[in-house]
């Protein structure tokens, strides 16, 4: 029998092996563009929750230490109302504060030593965290939501001894 002379030459694939193999590379990059917007989202909204807890750290710090803003002495304050810090909601983000009363001001003072922005998508519902001075303590147990836009979420929970947990919802 004669074999064709077509057949004796193939050196090349079939419009059908490479459309499937075409298919196959199509879905594979499907599934990895997807896990990669997954991963993207995860990372933002963790790094946006460990920032959070980061500023919560630091306004307890200060306040544990007794620091006392720029410039200022123990004598300029009022007996009973020296500086505490604390965290609280802030245009397009949160900040850090310090709450206090001069002597000479005769009522409360309150200034952002430092402000944070959030990342685009994520939006932040947070009450203000205050810390007692030297004992750290805050004002209750407190929760701060992260959700991101596609209604992923994470929660900041602070105890009222302070301690700081991050949870998914």
């Amino acid at each position: 029998m004669k074999k064709s002379a077509i057949s004796a030459d193939r050196q090349g694939f079939t419009l059908i092996e490479a459309l499937v193999v075409l298919a196959v590379i199509a879905l594979i990059s499907v599934v990895g563009v997807i896990n990669i917007l997954a991963f993207q989202k995860d990372a933002v909204m963790d790094s946006a929750a460990n920032e959070i807890q980061s500023a919560l750290k630091t306004a307890k710090n200060k306040s544990q230490s007794g620091e006392l803003p720029a410039g200022a002495s123990l004598s300029d304050y009022e007996e009973g109302y020296l500086p505490w810090y604390g965290v609280r909601s802030a245009s397009g983000g949160y900040s850090i504060f310090v709450e206090y009363r001069l002597k000479s001001a005769g009522s409360d003072v309150t200034s952002n030593t430092v402000n944070f922005k959030i990342p685009s998508g994520i939006t932040l519902t947070m009450p203000n965290i205050t810390y007692e001075r030297l004992t750290g303590k805050n004002n209750g147990a407190n929760d701060i939501v992260l959700t991101y836009k596609t209604g992923e979420m994470r929660k900041v929970t602070v105890t009222q001894s302070g301690v700081i947990t991050i949870t998914e919802p």
